[in-house]
């Protein structure tokens, strides 16, 4: 597979790559998005591509990045959501993802960001290595995100042998301190062990 960047010499070829799915964004697909007119370019490829599939409605989901800015960056991800024409009427909105390896002061500036430009974005989203970090730190942003009406949604269960109980319940809690999950991603890999997990994501 080759990823085409609009920047000459920089198309970079999966072919190449033995690294599991998380480290391929650090390793390849930050590097193709690395300034604003290539994650411009990006969104709207992502866009067209979706509604060429018969997809009416989107939540494109992006974490932001210091492109120089996290503004700058969500700007140039704007530009592209500005540069979309549907062809077939496809409304599509914007998640801005918060990664576990972020501190909780990023969490915060990702959330703040989110809440200063309500007019395309409509949630927050927890990504990144469920491996890495700790999910609690963020309870007290995401909690800030759901009281203004921001949606909430977690990916997690993503890769094997990183389904503790700890990890599962970590995340779980977070109703009690007033930030429910509208969405889940991933999840498939709830061993048996997480059998409360699994119940309470049902």
């Amino acid at each position: 597979m080759l990823f085409r960047s609009p920047h000459p010499g920089a198309e970079i070829s999966l072919k190449t790559a033995s690294c599991r799915f998380f480290p391929l964004f650090g390793s390849f697909i930050y590097r193709l998005t690395s300034d604003a007119q290539s994650v411009t370019f990006a969104t709207l490829a992502v866009l067209s591509y979706f509604e060429s599939q018969g997809c009416i409605y989107l939540e494109l989901r992006t974490t932001p990045r210091s492109i120089p800015t996290l503004s700058a960056y969500l700007s140039a991800v704007r530009a592209g959501f500005d540069a979309f024409r549907p062809q077939r009427g496809m409304l599509a909105k914007l998640l801005l993802s918060v990664d576990r390896r972020h501190s909780a002061e990023m969490a915060e500036r990702v959330v703040e960001l989110a809440l200063g430009n309500r007019d395309l974005v409509v949630g927050i989203d927890l990504c990144g290595d469920p491996t890495r970090g700790d999910a609690a730190l963020f309870v007290p942003a995401f909690a800030k995100a759901s009281e203004a009406g921001l949606r909430i949604t977690v990916h997690l269960g993503e890769v094997g042998r990183s389904c503790s109980e700890v990890f599962w319940l970590s995340a779980l809690m977070w109703p009690a301190a007033g930030v429910a999950a509208r969405e889940s991603g991933g999840g498939f890999e709830i061993g048996a062990g997480s059998a409360r997990a699994r119940d309470v994501l049902v």
